[in-house]
This record gives structure tokens, C-alpha cells and sequence, in this order.
């Protein structure tokens, strides 16, 4: 029953963060969506595939070494690191643009995991956000995950929840990159700013 909810959730994913990111990638030059199995594994029987061990049913990727992959970044001027070119509404741009203008912000994004409940977002990882915040005299913005526990946590009254941000995958982007500071738990999401010029992560 777990399983069969959980999937729906999971093409959403696919729909409105896997695609568009995909097609976002400067490196990407077309994207390609295969629903049925037989016909994605004679595609991969000839052609070349990343990552290496893929499998069209089991896929298990191997652990990524953030601390490796951060420092290999900043350190090794001749890494070319693909770009998202955002695909902008000009009303969000200039939504935001009010805000970062009236007062800097930074971000904490949410994590609220069903498979791994240990790497969730804690009640003091928000707390510690918003300390931070004040110190750097900056607003918190704070992107949810499951919108529907969003209520579980204390959220401070001068603190933003971007619900939008959550829902479009540029809107979040553009969030990220005007952005003074990033901060997320160990995820999916924090490996986006990597691809956004201009944004700046912490990972705690």
C-alpha cells in the first residue's frame, strides 16, 4: 500500500523536476521519456550510458562523496560544470526581486524523507538557520517538502515559506541564485546550487 502511494508522488517528480531540469542542462542536447522497459533496455544495450551500472528496474547509484565532489569544484579550474539556463517568468523575477531588494535573504530547504526519516530536517536545523539569518541580518526563506506536515515544525513569524518554490523547479532556481546563502541537509536538493552560476551552499 506504502508502495503503491508513493509512486504516483514519484512520477509527479519526474514530471515537474527530472524533465525540466533535464532540459534546462546546457550540456543536454535532447531529453527523451521511455516508459516501457523492453524498449528502454535494447536502447541501452547500444548505446552509451551513464551512470555506468544502470539498470532499467533495479538502480542503485553509488554513494556520492559531497565533500569530494564540493572541493573538486572550487578547486579544479579546468572541471567545466554544466549551467540550468532558466526559463524565467518575468512576474516571479520581478516578485522576488521586491523582496531581495526590501531585505537579503537566505535559504533553508526542508527534507522530509519517508525512505530515510534519519536525514530529515530538524527542528534545530530551522532554528540554527534562523539565527544565522539574523546574524547576517538577512530574512529566512523557507522551501517545504511534504507541504502537508509543513505544520509540524515552528516556524519563526518573520520567516517566508515558498510554497511556489516548491512546486516550480525554476521558480526554485531562481530563488537559489539571488539567494545570499543556500543551507540544506544532505539530499537531492543540494546538489542543484552546483549547477546554478552565482549560488552559494552550505550543507550541514
Amino acid at each position: 500500500a506504502a508502495r503503491q502511494a508513493i509512486a504516483p508522488e514519484l512520477m509527479k517528480r519526474v514530471d515537474r523536476i527530472i524533465i525540466p531540469l533535464a532540459q534546462s542542462m546546457d550540456c543536454i542536447e535532447s531529453v527523451l521519456v521511455i516508459r516501457d522497459k523492453d524498449e528502454l533496455r535494447k536502447i541501452i544495450k547500444t548505446a552509451s550510458v551513464l551512470p555506468k551500472h544502470f539498470d532499467p528496474v533495479n538502480y542503485y547509484p553509488e554513494p556520492l562523496d559531497y565533500k569530494y565532489v564540493f572541493k573538486t569544484f572550487q578547486f579544479k579550474r579546468n572541471i567545466v560544470i554544466p549551467d540550468i539556463v532558466l526559463e524565467i517568468d518575468i512576474n516571479d523575477y520581478s516578485q522576488l526581486f521586491e523582496l531581495s531588494y526590501k531585505q537579503k535573504y537566505i535559504t533553508i530547504t526542508l527534507r522530509d524523507y519517508g525512505f530515510d526519516p534519519v536525514t530529515n530536517t530538524k527542528q534545530t536545523d530551522i532554528d540554527i538557520a534562523y539565527e544565522f539569518a539574523k546574524k547576517l541580518s538577512a530574512k529566512l526563506l523557507i522551501i517545504p517538502d511534504n507541504i502537508d506536515i509543513i505544520s509540524q515544525y515552528n516556524i519563526p513569524n518573520s520567516a517566508i515559506v515558498i510554497v511556489k518554490a516548491r512546486k516550480n523547479i525554476y521558480y526554485r532556481c531562481l530563488v537559489y541564485r539571488e539567494s545570499l546563502v543556500n543551507i540544506f541537509l544532505v539530499g537531492g536538493p543540494c546538489n542543484l546550487p552546483l549547477f546554478i552560476n552565482g549560488s552559494r551552499s552550505i550543507v550541514i
